[in-house]
């Protein structure tokens, strides 16, 4: 086959441009070094980016020098990154996958490139499929490697290990081998040097079957990713602050879609989310989103480290010196001045400086706007009917320990704005 021919035809169908700039990661094997190469014949700029994690003592300083040498022969640019092996003394995979996509998005920035190309083929696709199978994966694992995931690009992926090892030598091209790659200490090797052989001595139409199943299986996933999203656009509605989504009948008996549906904002439970649908007040986080059950639907935010407020703001505060708020001292109110959740006025007099901005709490009081007697705020914000993902961000400004405002709902009747009022202080909520 022409795999220059093939790479080019490849590159076009993802949309690269031939102006882009190119990553390609080199680990001095003969895949990558391959895919260098040919992306080099077909005269796109690219930067190639090799991670030494000293790992193989000398043989990973050779794998660097073959690179090195490699990109001066051919006057290509090259990033070379050094690891600590200390670092990866436990999920070593794991931690060096993190680390290679680290240093891959630094060089992205740096070279204000489009596209990260790697050098995986047919072979690892199908030894990806059966490692997936036995480790319990659904469609999503089974279809195998993506040829474009969103700036990664796999432009090998349909071609076989033997077919580039053809073209390799035929280009008199030089490569490392990894000795790592014939231990059957990890299972993908185990599964490639004793799995797949023994299914291709099975059936000579073995390995054209697997490929076949291959292609289903992605065009199944990418139709059934498609229902999803159409669902989840429908269903999902989207609010200031939170999402929303009702546990219908449909969603209660099928767990699989719902755990489809929320697969998006992380990994849940979702047998345990179905038992407890009637529990409103439930709340159940992933690393990115908390659920929070509430009347029969699920209440959808995203986690914030910045939930915690504490601002102690003098009588001349600027924006500088708040997040949330902007304050003025004014004689009179403008003419046509509109009173709405996010302002407030306050008789300045009444004040006692510094002034507190900081999150609600239990046992917190006030006296809203209008009212004779004083209400709780966890009590207000029920009546109001705040969902509960935005009662946790709610926010008082208070003086002298006294709430004057319950920030973007309701001011307080004691510090409000009479016809006795020399001196008026508005806040202005930013966001």
């Amino acid at each position: 086959m022409d795999l220059s021919l093939h790479v080019a035809k490849k590159l076009s169908e993802f949309g690269v441009k031939t102006s882009d700039k190119l990553i390609v990661a080199i680990s001095g094997g003969m895949d990558s070094m391959l895919l260098w190469e040919t992306i080099r014949s077909i005269e796109y700029s690219t930067v190639g980016v090799h991670i030494n994690y000293n790992l193989r003592g000398e043989e990973s300083n050779k794998d660097e020098s073959l690179v090195r040498a490699f990109a001066k022969e051919h006057d290509l640019q090259l990033e070379v990154f050094q690891a600590d092996p200390n670092e990866f003394d436990s999920n070593l995979q794991e931690k060096a996958r993190a680390f290679r996509y680290h240093k891959i998005e630094e060089v992205k920035q740096a070279h204000n490139a489009k596209w990260l190309l790697t050098a995986h083929h047919l072979d690892d696709d199908n030894e990806t499929f059966f490692l997936n199978l036995v480790r319990g994966a659904g469609i999503q694992g089974l279809k195998g490697i993506s040829e474009k995931r969103d700036y990664v690009l796999r432009p090998f992926l349909g071609v076989s290990k033997a077919q580039l090892k053809e073209k390799a030598i035929e280009l008199d091209l030089k490569w490392r081998e990894d000795d790592s790659n014939q231990t059957d200490k990890y299972l993908r090797n185990k599964i490639r040097h004793t799995i797949l052989p023994k299914i291709k001595e099975l059936d000579s139409r073995a390995e054209m079957g697997l490929q076949n199943s291959m292609r289903i299986l992605k065009a199944q996933n990418d139709a059934f990713s498609f229902l999803v999203n159409e669902y989840r656009e429908k269903y999902i509605k989207v609010f200031a602050g939170y999402k929303s989504l009702q546990l219908t009948e449909e969603l209660v008996g099928q767990p699989q879609l719902l755990f489809e549906l929320l697969v998006a904002f992380g990994h849940f439970q979702v047998d345990k989310i179905i038992a407890s649908k009637d529990e409103s007040g439930k709340q159940f986080i992933s690393e990115t989103h908390t659920l929070y059950l509430d009347r029969g639907r699920l209440l959808i935010t995203e986690n914030s480290k910045e939930d915690l407020v504490s601002e102690t703001l003098s009588e001349n505060s600027t924006e500088v010196d708040s997040k949330f708020l902007r304050f003025e001292s004014i004689e009179e109110l403008p003419q046509g001045f509109n009173f709405n959740s996010s302002v407030a006025a306050f008789d300045k007099d009444k004040l006692q400086f510094p002034l507190i901005l900081r999150n609600w709490k239990k046992g917190d009081f006030f006296q809203p706007f209008g009212m004779k007697g004083r209400k709780k705020v966890s009590d207000y914000l029920i009546d109001s009917k705040v969902p509960l993902p935005l009662k946790n961000k709610v926010l008082v400004l208070t003086s002298n320990d006294e709430i004057i405002w319950l920030v973007g709902y309701r001011s307080d009747e004691r510090f409000k704005v009479t016809t006795n009022t020399k001196k008026i202080y508005l806040a202005d909520l930013l966001k």
